[in-house]
């Protein structure tokens, strides 16, 4: 089950890039949307914190 979790990237841009949605959508699942309105392109990472549910 998915209790927590986020995004980051390693590229810094200074205007022009907004986190759009960061959160879960299902009990597996953790989405995380940037929104890039910038001529430079790079990768996010999107990370689950997950724990066994009894």
């Amino acid at each position: 089950m998915v209790t927590g979790g986020g995004l980051n990237t390693n590229t810094f841009v200074s205007s022009g890039v907004y986190l759009y949605e960061s959160g879960p959508i299902s009990n597996t699942t953790w989405r995380g949307t940037m929104r890039n309105t910038t001529s430079s392109s790079f990768s996010i990472t999107v990370r689950a914190i997950c724990a066994n549910a009894s």
